[in-house]
């Protein structure tokens, strides 16, 4: 036999045993004896050195082991064996760049696989990650023009270079509008290869957006959906959340509203569409239509907790009290660990007026909180509880709570100490001690017009009716028509004890004007026309 056959003989008997290794290594791998397999492979790299894509497997292996050197070794026995291969120049690139961090080193391997196969796609990564490392930006644009002038017809290759040379020049801060133009280009020509295919022009349009070319981005994306529904007969979800999300950029609000609310009548259930439109119409103010979607958002994805709170926070805004406790309570059966939802689900069971299971509520989020260590145990925290306890029929609890609230942040305690004192003279009770409190709270705020009704009222339960009405008369000199329907009342109250009984009667009738469900003072009223 010649002596060239022979040793194409033994080349090809070398490489089957290589083959006959690495088939037991795939084996063994299989079953996880990934130890066994590692061997293996070991073993048939040996045998065929010149397997890069074997020295590359081993040498990822190696550095999740922490043995670099070993693994720089395999892969430049690989490259001396097969020196073409560039798939062994990128591993020892992306070793020295990534986990030496000597883009120096690196940039002697991805050159010479730059060099090699300037279109591959992983080669152009390597080497402008490399280039980038190490702020050589003309070696970028450099290779940019190059690549420009490639004749592939794989759109691929564009969409995926055109990606690598943005993100290697917008690494190095603004890009010129020449640059830009010139990124364009690979964007272009990808699309004048496939120019109705929707994934080239949502990959466009995603790139346009992202270089801040939003009337660009906004028609390609709707060429995109155009193609979508051509194809598939009905809208993409996701192309119409990144329209819209352009079209906001841009500051076009009614036009992204219009193309969510297409979707979701067409799709009723997708989640981050109904989320968006409530969170835009919350920016409009309207609470109503937030809180609809925001609800249909959460039946669709019920996997995230602020998304619940959210809900109930939107049904207590609009004092949907029994509605927000049920929304909190079902949210809890799904996140019972987590102490702000615990005490939302006791603010919302206080205002629709469960106040048992509020304190419940209330004891188990101080007990939760204390336990996370968490900075949300607050003064606020305190006082909510007080004033559940005290609507709860609880004073004495409700006075232990609310002095904590006082003691952690006096200098922000004005509204707690205002309902401690009130709190007392609304039960004629304590009234020494409940004077000092409102009066505490008046030197935080003075002029406050319900620390100034809650003066009046402890004058009132003092006897002191001419100090009462004077207090009473400021308080109303400062609130708004609106909410001043308590103190109408309490004027009507002075005025009686003043033997002014016609005026007494005026005062009820505006505060039964301004809130007709108080039965009390319609009472009162009967009674004082009766006694005339």
């Amino acid at each position: 036999m010649p002596a060239q056959d022979l040793l194409i003989q033994q080349k090809a008997e070398i490489q089957a045993e290589a083959l006959t290794f690495y088939t037991l290594a795939a084996i063994k791998e299989e079953s996880g004896e990934t130890e066994e397999a590692s061997a293996l492979y070991q073993k048939a790299l040996s045998l065929d050195p010149g397997n890069a894509a074997l020295a590359v497997r081993l040498s990822t292996e190696l550095i999740a082991k922490g043995q670099v050197a070993e693994a720089l070794r395999l892969l430049k026995d690989a490259n001396a064996a097969s020196p073409k291969n560039v798939g062994a120049l990128v591993q020892i690139a992306r070793t020295y760049l990534g986990v030496l961090k000597r883009p120096d080193s690196a940039l002697t391997y991805a050159e010479k696989a730059y060099k090699l196969a300037p279109e591959d796609i992983p080669v152009l990564a390597v080497y402008l990650e490399t280039c980038a490392a190490g702020s050589l930006n003309q070696r970028v644009e450099d290779a940019l023009k190059k690549s420009l002038q490639s004749t592939q017809q794989d759109v691929d290759f564009w969409i995926q270079a055109g990606t690598l040379f943005r993100n290697a020049l917008i690494t190095r801060g603004a890009v010129s509008k020449v640059l830009l133009g010139k990124i364009n280009d690979f964007f272009k020509t990808a699309l004048n290869l496939a120019p109705i295919e929707p994934s080239v022009l949502e990959a466009a349009s995603d790139h346009y957006t992202l270089t801040k070319q939003f009337p660009e981005a906004a028609s390609f994306y709707q060429r995109a959906l155009v193609e979508h529904r051509q194809r598939k007969g009905s809208l993409s979800a996701g192309l119409c959340l990144k329209l819209a999300r352009v079209l906001l950029m841009s500051e076009q609000v009614p036009e992204a509203m219009g193309v969510l609310e297409e979707l979701v009548s067409e799709q009723p259930t997708v989640a981050p569409a109904r989320e968006l439109l409530g969170e835009l119409h919350l920016q409009q103010g309207h609470i109503i239509a937030a809180l609809t979607h925001f609800k249909i958002a959460l039946d669709a994805e019920p996997d995230r907790v602020e998304d619940h709170i959210r809900v109930t926070q939107l049904q207590l805004r609009l004092k949907r009290a029994p509605e927000a406790a049920a929304t909190a309570q079902h949210a809890r059966t799904l996140f019972p660990d987590i102490p702000q939802l615990t005490m939302l689900t006791a603010v919302a069971l206080a205002e629709a007026k469960q106040h048992q299971e509020a304190l419940h509520c209330f004891a188990l989020a101080e007990r939760q909180f204390l336990n996370s260590r968490s900075a949300s145990l607050d003064a606020g925290f305190y006082f909510t509880y007080g004033a559940a306890a005290e609507r709860a029929g609880l004073p004495e609890q409700a006075s232990r709570l609310l002095l904590r609230s006082i003691e952690l942040d006096p200098e922000n305690s004005a509204e707690a100490l205002n309902y401690l004192g009130y709190m007392w003279v609304d039960r004629n009770q304590n009234l020494e001690e409940a004077g000092a409190y409102i009066q505490k709270a008046l030197a935080l705020r003075p002029n406050h017009p319900a620390y100034l009704d809650s003066l009046g009222w402890w004058h009132f339960r003092k006897g002191q009716y001419e100090d009462a009405l004077r207090e009473i008369r400021k308080a109303l000199d400062k609130i708004k028509r609106e909410d001043a329907s308590e103190v109408y009342d309490h004027l009507g109250d002075i005025l009686e004890k003043l033997s002014k009984p016609e005026e007494a009667i005026a005062a009820w009738k505006v505060a039964v004007e301004l809130d007709p469900a108080m039965p009390e003072v319609q009472k009162k009223i009967r009674q004082l026309q009766d006694n005339q």
